[in-house]
């Protein structure tokens, strides 16, 4: 006695993914993972006084998980506000399905659309993944991202 039969679900999850020529990805996405868990920047604290920010820089450490074809979906629910850094951010929520096998993607991981047939304008949307999400029967991997933008750039 085996698991349900999952060959119509791929079929259709491949149907959205490629182009009708079956080959070419109408959405790729490049996702990185941050091993040091720095994040997007690097502070360099003065050591004769640690409370004195002196510069902070580009993270190097972003290693490439994952670069391939996926699908990128904005959710429904309305996007949320937040402060970070004494800031306003507006977090749009997204869903992001990648096919299987690809990685495990982690809380943190940065992706970032590069191609997008079917919208490019998610092209160079840069999202975070929020929530990885885990299913028995899986067809694919999915996880819930946000998109983080300044309220004040939206038209």
């Amino acid at each position: 006695m085996g698991g349900p039969d999952l060959t119509f679900a791929t079929a259709k999850l491949a149907e959205l993914m490629f182009m009708p020529d079956g080959v070419t990805p109408a959405c790729t996405i490049l996702v990185e993972r941050d091993p040091g868990g720095e994040g997007d920047t690097v502070v360099d604290v003065d050591p004769e006084s640690p409370t004195y920010l002196q510069a902070s820089r580009p993270n190097p450490d972003w290693a490439e998980i994952y670069d391939g074809p996926a699908l990128v979906k904005a959710e429904t629910q309305r996007a949320s506000t937040a402060s970070e850094g004494g800031a306003g951010v507006l977090l749009e929520p997204y869903l992001v399905t990648l096919p299987l096998p690809s990685p495990e993607l982690l809380v943190g991981d940065r992706v970032t659309v590069v191609t997008n047939v079917r919208d490019p304008a998610l092209v160079d949307k840069v999202l975070r993944v929020a929530e990885p999400l885990y299913f028995t029967f899986a067809v694919s991997r999915q996880a819930r991202c946000e998109g983080r933008t300044n309220p004040e750039d939206r038209p």
